[in-house]
């Protein structure tokens, strides 16, 4: 039987820049070992980020974003500052997916499903492939400026709110999978997104409204619950959201609404064999009942390794180049969060409940 320890996030409080800015001056990070790792993805990554082409839509994309987007930009200029990035490297790689025009390898499984008892659970298997993959952290975020005083995000150091998942007071959750729309164009980065939806809103309904009313960029899926149970599954087209209901909700790293055809064409063997091969063993493990048992069942599938038949759901390495880095559970009704810091087959667990909270004073970083 699986017994986490005590989980102890990053504490970070106060407006979303002073927030932003508090990465950087949490004991135990090491600025120097992000702004190396930065530095090189951003080296890596020079001639793709600095034509003139892309140099045309960051700037169109940011003008957006400072109109549109503006809590969740200032958090992003709080963290350039703090660690002493500049703020025009770091927004332009968390577009170099889409820059990039091809499939994205740091995928991800991701599904929700209502719990007999009430509520519901949400899970996700986090699979990176580059040197930031050593930079995730647990985050708590707390400002009165976000949905019951508090949220948990679970993201990277050098990278702004919920990178990856995150869960708020009210019992919202939600995670994301990387996936490569065929067109892009300006609007809300799903990142960026992820940050306004747990800090605004507090059920599924609420964050449907807002995606359908929101303009995107284009890419990546959303998987979201709450505390009556409620989940849905979001595909963020360029052309506008596609909204799943659905029970249990699911996504790997393709939309379900794109001819397959043309998603085998456009990412490669690999990559469609790895995305198409996880969402048929998600869906028969969801069919059998995961996430209707208790904890340890649901973390021996997602530590599952598959085989000369089965695509695994906990990655190292391989044709597709990713790696499970973490896995984390939450449960909506009892707002807990259970995350391993390693891949579920190898990690030691560890559990928080998240309380609601008057919003501490803002501290001055």
């Amino acid at each position: 039987m699986i017994v986490p320890m005590p989980l102890q996030p990053l504490r970070l409080a106060g407006t979303p820049y002073e927030r932003g800015r508090m990465q950087a001056m949490t004991p135990g990070v090491d600025g120097d070992a992000i702004r190396a790792t930065l530095q090189t993805r951003y080296e890596a990554a020079r001639s793709v980020l600095e034509t003139s082409e892309a140099s045309a839509y960051l700037a169109r994309q940011l003008a957006f974003t400072a109109a549109q987007c503006t809590p969740e930009l200032d958090e992003l200029t709080g963290v350039c500052d703090g660690f002493g990035l500049a703020r025009d490297h770091v927004f332009a790689l968390m577009h170099l997916s889409i820059l990039k025009g091809r499939f994205e390898i740091d995928g991800c499984t991701a599904w929700a499903r209502k719990r007999p008892e009430g509520g519901a659970l949400l899970c996700k298997n986090r699979d990176l492939s580059g040197p930031h993959r050593n930079g995730q952290a647990v985050f708590l975020h707390e400002g009165a400026d976000i949905a019951g005083s508090r949220m948990v995000c679970l993201g990277t150091l050098g990278a702004p709110g919920a990178y990856s998942s995150g869960m708020n007071a009210a019992g919202l959750a939600m995670a994301d999978t990387a996936i490569t729309a065929p067109r892009h164009g300006i609007g809300w980065l799903r990142y960026l997104l992820m940050t306004r939806i747990l800090s605004t809103c507090t059920t599924v309904a609420d964050a449907l409204a807002l995606i359908a009313a929101t303009r995107h960029a284009g890419g990546g899926s959303l998987i979201l619950a709450d505390a009556a149970g409620e989940t849905a599954a979001v595909e963020l087209h360029a052309e506008g959201a596609r909204i799943e209901f659905s029970d249990p909700a699911f996504r790997t790293n393709h939309f379900w609404t794109e001819p397959e055809t043309g998603i085998a064409q456009r990412v490669g063997a690999d990559a469609w064999r790895s995305t198409s091969g996880r969402k048929g063993v998600l869906e028969q493990a969801l069919a059998s009942g995961l996430g209707l048992g208790g904890f340890d069942e649901t973390v021996a599938v997602m530590a599952d390794h598959g085989d000369e038949d089965r695509e695994a759901l906990c990655r190292h390495g391989g044709a597709d180049g990713s790696h499970t880095v973490s896995c984390v559970v939450y449960d909506t009704r009892q707002r807990s969060i259970t995350f391993s810091r390693s891949a579920p087959c190898e990690g030691a667990w560890e559990s928080m409940v998240l309380e609601s909270r008057t919003p501490p004073e803002a501290a001055t970083p």
